[in-house]
């Protein structure tokens, strides 16, 4: 890999012109996923101008970091203070361990959440959100009592 020159400007940290094909190809699929969304929601699609934008989304990022490989976090003083996937990584005792965690927290907390949405699924509905009234915040009631304590005392003012 060539050396790169690395400088405090936004131009060392992705580096476009070193890009490859499908970095370019997906730069290319998430312009027309915003085109797309842009023109989905003009029509009132809004599930699939939602679906775009999400589309949008994986393509920048994958596009970016795509074409920073292998560099995860590019240093600003020198290229060998980079962060890199290499030594970005974690060890094979860490990742054991968290594959554990994840097996068995993963399926409790989609449980608490298939639970909490079982529990609430009809206690909140449109039924139940009460009608509007007038609220005056407390500072504003403070104040507007000591303009009407003011005019009170001076009612030539």
């Amino acid at each position: 890999m060539a050396s790169r020159r690395c400088n405090t400007s936004l131009e060392g940290f992705v580096d476009y012109q070193r890009g490859e094909a499908w970095t370019w190809a997906i730069v290319v699929a998430g312009v027309v996923s915003v085109v797309l969304a842009w023109q989905w929601a003009r029509n009132g699609s809004e599930g699939r101008a939602f679906a775009a934008i999400g589309a949008f989304v994986v393509c920048a990022t994958a596009s970016i970091f795509g074409a920073a490989f292998p560099v995860v976090i590019p240093s600003t003083m020198d290229p060998a203070f980079s962060l890199t996937i290499s030594n970005a990584s974690s060890s094979d005792y860490t990742l054991g361990l968290m594959s554990i965690v994840a097996a068995v927290g993963l399926p409790l907390v989609i449980a608490y959440q298939a639970w909490t949405y079982w529990v609430f699924r009809r206690r909140v509905s449109a039924a139940h959100i009460p009608e509007a009234h007038g609220f005056l915040p407390a500072i504003a009631a403070k104040v507007l009592v000591a303009k009407e304590n003011t005019n009170l005392s001076n009612p030539g003012a």
